[in-house]
């Protein structure tokens, strides 16, 4: 299976994608995926979700079989799991957090559904200037929730593939959000909720205990 693992940014997360982009390379060396970034893709001006769906598209045409999409804030924290790990028998897997599906972690195939399902949401969202992340779930939801969608994707839970740091959630906060929190083992960590001022610091620190083959 010929897979690619695509990661955009834009120049405001320029920082984080420096820092978290040596372990996905490395990542891919090792398991022999083709890493994408947006210097592959100069004709997208901008990262944002709905311009992974297009990229996704482009991918496909060009002979990739599956493409996994990871934000720039993410570092991939067991190398030893694969894509194929995640995906198994399923054509199109999205990650989770606490308000359902999370469009900024998917792993999609280029089953003929699956080009149609992302083509028809990247048409849904191409003409909005700025779309929050909540906005963006209710639509995927109400698409995968109509013929012919329903049933095709596979949506795992947030640790599966959207942990999140234990350091970045507040003590009163944190029986709410235990199910996001980072463990050993663990194979993603996803940065982009941290605050700003603190990101690098949380990427520095967990990228010291990323497990490797």
């Amino acid at each position: 299976m010929n897979i690619a693992l695509l990661s955009l940014h834009d120049q405001e997360q320029e920082s984080i994608f420096e820092l978290t982009l040596p372990a996905k390379r490395e990542y891919c060396q090792k398991h022999g995926y083709t890493l994408v970034t947006s210097q592959e893709m100069p004709n997208i001006r901008s990262y944002n979700n709905v311009n992974t769906f297009l990229c996704t598209l482009r991918l496909f045409r060009i002979g990739f079989d599956a493409v996994m999409v990871l934000n720039p804030a993410t570092v991939i924290m067991n190398q030893r799991l694969r894509i194929e790990d995640r995906l198994l028998d399923s054509r199109l897997v999205f990650s989770s957090d606490l308000q359902g599906i999370s469009n900024t972690i998917y792993i999609a195939t280029s089953d003929i559904l699956v080009k149609q399902f992302l083509f028809a949401l990247y048409v849904a969202n191409a003409n909005c200037t700025e779309i929050s992340e909540s906005a963006l779930q209710e639509k995927t939801n109400n698409l995968l929730s109509s013929a012919p969608y329903k049933n095709l994707a596979t949506t795992l839970s947030p640790r599966s593939m959207n942990a999140r740091p234990r350091e970045s959630i507040s003590a009163d906060l944190y029986e709410y959000y235990s199910s996001l929190v980072w463990q050993p083992g663990d194979w993603l960590l996803n940065l982009q909720y941290v605050n700003t001022q603190s990101i690098s610091s949380y990427c520095l620190t967990y990228l010291s205990r990323i497990q490797r083959i």
